[in-house]
């Protein structure tokens, strides 16, 4: 899934580079901003010790924080963001947790 959307990531922002680098780093930070939450989730899981359910939502909080953290520091840390690309990227690639694991069956 995490592969899925980091080759999702670099194809659009280096498509996008061609015409606009501004544009092409805000995809990507947008893209990293989804990714970096989902591999914490991954490895969280992994780590945490209990039931299924415990672990899920100990991961699931964290993420949830992560998230928020990295949205925060991208607006304070990045003067020259293009919000709809940053978001339209973001958006994008949330789905593809629920349609990777589909379409890989197919």
């Amino acid at each position: 899934m995490m592969y899925a959307q980091l080759a999702a990531t670099l194809l659009v922002a280096g498509v996008i580079s061609f015409f606009d680098w501004m544009v092409a780093c805000s995809a990507m930070l947008g893209g990293l901003v989804c990714i970096v939450p989902n591999g914490f989730v991954a490895w969280q899981f992994q780590r945490v010790k209990g039931t299924a359910v415990r672990r899920l939502v100990a991961s699931e909080a964290g993420k949830f924080v992560l998230s928020g953290c990295l949205f925060a520091a991208v607006f304070i840390l990045v003067e020259t963001l293009h919000a709809g690309a940053f978001f339209a990227m973001f958006i994008v690639l949330q789905p593809m947790a629920l349609l990777t694991p589909w379409l890989v069956q197919r």
